[in-house]
């Protein structure tokens, strides 16, 4: 079961005309060489008749085929303020020009002709347009961020150092006039470009980054782990109504080991917080979070599994302990609140959006193990699909916490990478559920097999101590 496309949105939209008075703007995306004439004409003053990069001929390549182009425009006036254009490396020139394979260029995002419109220069949207290529690369799974600059010290050198890349040729492009010159290659790590161009963005743009476009990026993120739990074995087994009673077990079980702490991890994080409002919404989810453990354990109960092993001796699956090590770090060691609510914002994130079909799905599966009342071992998921999700459930007022709270692209990054983090160890952690217990022997594809072997003699095997 898929939970949404892996695409991001197609635009991001910000009008506030009280906040942002003439610095209004849209921003779209769209593929294809159908260029609209704004772009060409953009293209034509900057690259030909100012610069003398390209001539007519060139203003368009096979690049502009297979990637996206950016275009921000202003608002009030309908102008395109200027555009840029970004492509999955592999898919692009750059290895024919390079020599660098192909599959090398899976990690990489190609940029090329970002040009801003003379009325809109000095103002940052030279840096917004790079910083939206880095982001849809970022968005994509990228790590680099690669292309071609003139030699000397342009504009985006200044910006990002742009490192030679070893070992490759300088290229020779002809300009407008037919004039030879060379461009270098150049590769740079894409949290780099996002960091630089943020900085060096207006203070109204940086505004506008972090009101708009992270909240959607890190939403973007998280549904895409919360797609990749959806693809779990555990999960499968669940809507495939083929999980074990032992598999099930795992999972509570491992659940108990992280629920039980977060009370107390809660309070410790109230206790450094300093800001009032912050302060009352975590408040506000450590009263919503007491004693969920005692619905785990009557979960447990109901399955004849022995509790006070979960409760006293069990330690957790690995990948838990991982996930568990992140919140308590962000807690006692870094102190940081907004941080520590990216372990809710992806725990949480599992159960709000859980579709109906899973609990009739599990309650199927547990019937099949002989419990006759299978909700007595269920209470613990089937509460928190109601009370973390819809519009007033936990994991909403969590991303809005933290969406109001992220204004520096390093922050962004390290609340990206530490709901990545959680979200590798939670999804294999259900893989591991599966994989430690799959021995459950009622296989349909074994059923001939079995049946041949009642027919032969038993054999009895003793174990001695």
């Amino acid at each position: 079961m898929s939970f949404k496309v892996r695409l991001p949105a197609g635009v991001d939209i910000f009008d506030n005309t009280a906040a942002y008075s003439n610095e209004q703007i849209k921003i779209t995306y769209f593929s294809g060489l159908d260029l609209l004439q704004e772009i060409i004409d953009l293209r034509t003053s900057t690259f030909v008749d100012e610069k003398g990069f390209l001539d007519q001929e060139h203003l368009t390549s096979e690049n502009d085929r297979s990637g996206t182009h950016i275009l921000v425009y202003d608002i009030p006036s309908g102008k395109l303020m200027g555009c840029t254009h970004i492509v999955c490396a592999e898919d692009s020139d750059f290895s024919f020009y390079t020599d660098i394979p192909a599959d090398k260029l899976r990690t990489a995002v190609l940029s090329s002709r970002s040009a801003v419109n003379p009325e809109f220069r000095n103002k940052g949207i030279f840096s917004l347009l790079i910083y939206l290529a880095g982001r849809w690369g970022r968005m994509r799974g990228r790590k680099r961020f690669v292309g071609f600059i003139e030699q000397g010290n342009p504009p985006i050198k200044k910006m990002l150092r742009c490192p030679e890349i070893p070992n490759v040729p300088l290229r020779t492009v002809s300009g407008a006039n037919g004039e030879q010159y060379q461009v270098v290659s150049t590769s740079i790590p894409i949290d780099y470009v996002t960091y630089r161009s943020f900085q060096t963005m207006s203070k109204a743009l940086r505004e506008f980054a972090s009101n708009a476009l992270m909240p959607a990026e890190l939403m973007f993120k998280v549904e895409n782990g919360i797609d990749d739990f959806y693809n779990t074995k555990w999960y499968l087994k669940v809507m495939d109504e083929t999980l074990t009673k032992d598999q099930y077990i795992a999972a509570l079980s491992n659940i108990h080991l992280y629920v039980k702490w977060t009370t107390r991890l809660l309070a410790t994080v109230v206790g450094q917080t300093e800001e009032r409002e912050l302060r009352g919404d975590l408040l506000h989810h450590l009263e919503g979070e007491v004693d969920h453990e005692l619905m785990l354990e009557r979960d447990l109960e109901a399955l004849d599994w022995d509790v006070g092993f979960v409760q006293h001796a069990m330690s957790p699956n690995p990948e838990i302990i991982k996930f568990m090590a992140m919140q308590q770090s962000l807690a006692s060691f870094e102190r940081d609140p907004v941080m520590f609510l990216v372990a809710p914002l992806v725990a949480e994130g599992l159960s709000a959006n859980m579709v109906p079909e899973f609990i009739h799905a599990l309650e199927r599966c547990i019937r099949s193990w002989g419990i006759t009342k299978p909700k007595t071992a269920m209470s613990f998921l089937h509460s928190h699909i109601y009370t973390d999700g819809g519009d007033k459930g936990h994991w909403q007022a969590v991303q809005k916490t933290i969406s109001k709270r992220i204004s520096s692209e390093s922050r962004f990054q390290h609340a990206l990478n530490l709901t990545e983090a959680m979200f590798v160890s939670m999804c294999s952690a259900y893989n591991d559920f599966v994989n430690d217990a799959d021995l459950d022997g009622f296989d349909g594809a074994r059923t001939e097999s079995r049946a041949s072997r009642s027919q032969s003699p038993a054999v009895t095997t003793e174990m001695h101590s």
